[in-house]
């Protein structure tokens, strides 16, 4: 990608082949890419606004850590100076104001597994996108790290509103149940995660249609999560965002021609 903005390199990029699981190079450059893309949004479409995996890199704690430290609240002093620097710095490199952001969104890679959490600023909503649909209770499922990056969030919206700060802070964490969720695919999240990022709008599942089909139509969601990793790789190398978008078209056009 361009200087000053997110690096990924041909062996992270080739994580997009069928069968193999991203790596966050992929997941935080695809976010340059739609950030890049809202600047071009309808004037009915939400303002959202697409953070990397690097921002919540330690800025979160696990509730089943939390129980075995003598000191949480120097331990969660640290992680929100932390978010608040990794917020305001991506804010700031996409020229964006948070005041003006309807939904946010936060890729959260957690040891072998992406999801995404998602702050709708506009009606305050905390929700959960992850094409996981294993498990109820989101305590077990996810230890925490949710209720930590809301009391984050809740922090940091505190200097902007408020009132928006405390209706954050009084709202529940919702996980959507997508018809498109899976409960035997342990390689694609990286894939839904960018997917969802891409096609929602908020509002829950009332309008959002994702295109993708339910697990049990196991070909053909075999067949579009293929072709979405495709998009993404077309995507990401065609971007004008790309400084080596001219030598990588230049190689893929040798490659091909070798066939």
């Amino acid at each position: 990608m361009t200087p000053d903005w997110e690096g990924v390199t041909k062996h992270e990029i080739q994580t997009l082949q069928v069968d193999r699981q991203l790596v966050c190079g992929v997941l935080d450059t695809y976010a340059c890419i739609l950030n890049e893309e809202e600047k071009f949004r309808s004037v009915d479409s939400p303002h959202r606004f697409f953070c990397t995996t690097y921002n919540t890199i330690g800025t979160f704690s696990r509730r089943s850590e939390e129980n075995r430290l003598t000191d949480v609240a120097l331990l969660k002093e640290n992680q929100y100076r932390r978010f608040k620097e990794n917020l305001d710095h991506v804010l700031q490199k996409h020229s964006v104001d948070i005041k003006n952001i309807d939904l946010i969104f936060f890729p959260i890679h957690d040891i072998n597994h992406y999801y995404v959490i998602c702050f709708n600023l506009k009606i305050p909503t905390t929700e959960i996108l992850d094409n996981n649909k294993i498990g109820a209770d989101l305590t077990s499922i996810y230890d925490g790290i949710p209720e930590s990056l809301q009391q984050n969030f809740v922090k940091y919206i505190m200097d902007i509103s408020e009132r928006k700060a405390t209706e954050f802070g009084n709202v529940p964490i919702i996980r959507l149940e997508m018809k498109w969720r899976t409960e035997k695919n342990k390689t694609d999240c990286g894939v839904f995660v960018i997917h969802h990022m891409e096609t929602y709008k908020g509002n829950g599942l009332r309008n959002w249609d994702s295109k993708f089909v339910p697990e049990n139509e196991k070909q053909t969601q075999k067949r579009q999560l293929k072709k979405a990793r495709q998009l993404y790789a077309f995507k990401i190398i065609s971007s004008h965002l790309n400084c080596l978008r001219g030598t990588m078209q230049q190689e893929i056009d040798e490659t091909i021609s070798r066939i």
